[in-house]
Parts: C-alpha cells; structure tokens; sequence
C-alpha cells in the first residue's frame, strides 16, 4: 500500500493498532499487548477453547508485524527506472523470497560554478548604472573558498574602517587569548560582533593591549596585521575617541597614497581586498590551516576560528550580503556605514561552496541607504546564483570562450628587508637616493632589495628596494631590518 509521499510500508493484520503516525507509537507495542494477554487469560476460563486459539493467532500476527525484519526502518530511494519504462510501484519482498537485486543509482555530479569572470562580468553590468555619471565609486573582492580563484574591482583603494575593522579585533583577540573566553569577555566579543558596539569595540582593543588604553591596543592590532602582510588596514583612532598625544593619528598606507580617493576616515581605514583575504583565511583556519595558523603557530585553532564565524552568522540585519542569500543560509559578516560609504563583508556559507564576498560602494556628499542597500542586496545575489544555480548564465554567455588568464607573478627571488625604527610614521621612498619623494611605505611592511648596489649621500646609506605593489625606489638603510 502506497503511503506517505510514494513509500513503501508493510500493511498491519486487522486488529492490530496503527503506526507511524496514527494510533499507537513505533515501538509501543509491548505496552498494548500486556494488558490484553490478561485480559485473555480470564476470558479463556469461560470461553469455549477454538476460541482462545483464534484470538492468540491474532496476536501472534500483530507480534511478527511489530518484529518483521522486513519492516522499513527509512523511507527507500526510488529506483532508477530505464528511459521507455512505465514507472510503477512494487511491494516490498516478503520474509519467503530473496529481495531483487537494486537497480545503481544514476551517477550525481556535483555542480561546479564557472570561471568567476562571468561574476565579474555580471558585477560591472549591475554596477554600471549606479556608479555613472553619479561619482559613486564601488569596491569588491570575491573569493571561491573551493578553488581559490578570486575577482577584485577597486580593491586597493582605501575606505573608512567603519564597524567593518572589528573583524580584525576579533581575530586578534583570539589570538591573544590562551584559554576559552570568560563570560564577560564573551559578552563583548557578541555584542562587537553582532550589535556592532563601539563602546565593547574599546575594551576588546583594551584586551589586546592587556592594560586599560584602547589606543595601545589599536597600535598592537595594526602591527599584527602588518606582520599578516595586511597593510593597508589600521586603527589609529579608537571609535568615538578623539586623537591622543604619544600616539599617531592616522597612519599612511599606499592604499591611502593611491589618486583614487573616496576620502576615507584618517581614524580607521581598510580596503575590501584586506578584508577578503582575512576572511578567506578565517575560513581556512577553521580547517586547521592558513596563513593565522601558520604565522604564529599555536595562537590560534580551528575550534577558536569555527567560533568567531559562528559569532559573526549571529549578526542579523536582513539587508546588503544578507538580503541576497535564502533564508536560513548563514552569512558570517560584518557591515558599516557612514555618510558617504557603506559596506559589508562576509563568508556566505553556501551548501558546498562557501565563498567570501566584501563590497563597498561611495558616494561623495551622502549615500541613500535605499540605493546602497538595494544595489548591494542585487549583487550578493548574483554571487549565490553563481555559486549555487547550473542555470544562473546563459548558454549563449557560457559559450563565449573567454580570454586566457595571464600568468601568475612569480616571488621573485630576492632578500627582504622590514621597514622599521620609524614609529609608525612609516619610510619614504625616494625615487634617487636623496631625491624626490614617491611615497610612504608602512613600517612593517616587506620589501624586496633589488640587485643595484647601495649608495652613500648625504650621510645615509640609500638601498633600491621594491614595494609589494612593484613600486621601486630607494630609502635609507638604517630603517630596514634584514631578513635571513
């Protein structure tokens, strides 16, 4: 008898209870049959035998359907039917005859999304509109988190900080902290984390420091984050607080060195290729490897970093990266905004293909929360579809061959050198020895000496050195630590 949508399950000897549902529960059939086994022992001293002998074959029936090994423990696949075959469905085998053998079941290839370039494609196409004619500017990184393949736009221009640096303060104080977090201090890492408090924003970076001065902790973060290879991210300032004397109150990037501005608070600044690479490595390191595993062996492990994602899923706002997902998907994520900009950045926890996605879009004078939010919630779902949907494309855009990638930038292989001794001001780098100013590298920041021989002028000792940008120039010896 067909039940339950198409399963298969054996039909009760008449007068027996139900199951499965109705009448009386899986596995309840010992207390029905207690009671009535009485019941027929006192029957039976009246009763003519034939009788008792039927009801206890009646019994007898109930007891091996309740005990049947041929009883479903799980609703059956469907069979796989040949193509031309009627579909029709058969009883399970009974006790007496061997079951048939199963049909395979049909291979099931996963999906794989395309080549992220499409995404890249779809993005620009989204953003067109907003950003034309209109002085908006709009910043993304995508990471897929299976393949590593990665798509940027804008993604070393400076933004303000905004609450989206707290992901950075929870990284850190995880590492900071040697046991499981207290219950006070987990109640500053959920309420930084999800009701983007500025105040327990403070005390987190008080903890870092290990002394009551959020600027010290600001300083120590920004150094931890240089020493990752992230430089372009900094607090100087700590939220709401006004700059303080003995401490720097901005710090110079060369993404805040670049023409392209979107005048970025001189407190706390980042950019969305910063933030895709710390999530991407959050994510990895919940699987015991990446560059917060590696840098600093033992500081942190993947049951710290399964933690700060799950804090960051708590964060509910129902719009920008959230808005464009199904509900019910986490998006472990960190928004902000001010006046001119806003963004979020997150790790979509997609079914199978979980990826990173950060954007952020400014407008000089002040940005509508309605057109952000809605253009942000646009492209968040055009990323799932990508990840998520085989028919997200179609054919016709699918069958365009696309360009080859160039090649990948080898390291090349030469000494480094760390700018330091500059209290935090960072090194500027000349383009002769001695000569005009090209920029201000960060302290902390690794470079590459280049094979020109070092020059006296001045009474400074001049060495060609190379950016991770590939900016060249000279700056003084004394600022550089070598490396082995």
């Amino acid at each position: 008898m067909l039940k339950e949508r198409g399963s298969l399950r054996p039909e009760l000897p008449a007068g027996c209870p139900a199951r499965g549902g109705e009448g009386l529960a899986r596995g309840s059939f010992a207390k029905w049959r207690g009671p009535r086994i009485m019941r027929l022992m006192l029957f039976a001293r009246t009763k003519p035998v034939w009788l008792f002998l039927l009801l206890f074959l009646v019994l007898a029936g109930c007891a091996q359907a309740e005990t049947s090994p041929t009883r479903a423990t799980s609703t059956p696949a469907a069979s796989v039917v040949p193509t031309g075959t009627a579909t029709r469905a058969t009883a399970l085998p009974s006790v007496t005859r061997p079951a048939a053998t199963p049909v395979p079941s049909a291979t099931v290839v996963p999906f794989a999304p395309p080549d992220l370039r499409y995404l890249d494609a779809a993005f620009q196409e989204a953003l067109e509109a907003f950003t034309a004619g209109s002085g908006t500017l709009a910043s993304y990184y995508v990471a897929d988190l299976r393949s590593g393949q990665t798509i940027a736009h804008n993604e070393g221009v400076a933004i303000s900080g905004m609450s989206m640096v707290k992901i950075p303060i929870l990284v850190e104080v995880y590492r900071r902290l040697d046991v499981a977090p207290a219950a006070a201090e987990t109640t500053l890492i959920t309420e930084t984390a999800t009701l983007s408090g500025n105040y327990t924003a403070n005390l987190l970076l008080e903890l870092i420091a290990a002394r009551p001065d959020p600027f010290a902790g600001a300083a120590e973060l920004t150094a931890a984050l240089r020493r990752l290879g992230l430089y372009d991210t900094f607090i100087a300032v700590p939220y709401d607080l006004e700059p303080r004397a003995g401490y720097l109150p901005t710090y110079a990037t060369l993404a805040n060195q670049r023409e392209i501005s979107t005048n970025p608070d001189s407190s706390m600044q980042t950019t969305t290729e910063d933030l895709g690479r710390l999530l991407t490595w959050i994510y990895r390191c919940t699987e015991g490897e990446g560059p917060l595993v590696e840098t600093d062996p033992g500081a942190l492990t993947a049951a710290e970093c399964r933690e700060m994602v799950d804090v960051m899923a708590q964060n509910k706002i129902e719009a920008f990266i959230e808005a464009g997902v199904p509900a019910g998907v986490p998006v472990a994520h960190k928004h902000g905004w001010v006046a001119e900009t806003h963004g979020d950045a997150g790790i979509v926890l997609a079914p199978e293909q979980p990826y990173v996605l950060v954007i952020a879009l400014h407008r000089p004078g002040w940005l509508e929360w309605a057109e952000s939010t809605e253009l942000i919630a646009g492209v968040s779902r055009l990323a799932y579809a990508h990840f998520t949907d085989p028919a997200a494309y179609a054919q016709a855009r699918l069958a365009t061959p696309l360009p080859p990638l160039p090649p990948a930038t080898a390291t090349p292989a030469l000494p480094q050198a760390v700018v330091v001794g500059t209290q935090g001001a960072g090194l500027t780098l000349r383009e002769t020895p001695g000569g005009t100013e090209v920029l201000v590298l960060p302290e902390g920041m690794r470079l590459y000496l280049l094979q020109e021989e070092p020059v006296t002028a001045g009474e400074v000792i001049w060495r060609k050195v190379a950016a991770p940008d590939g900016s060249e120039g000279w700056v003084g010896e004394g600022f550089l630590e070598m490396e082995d």
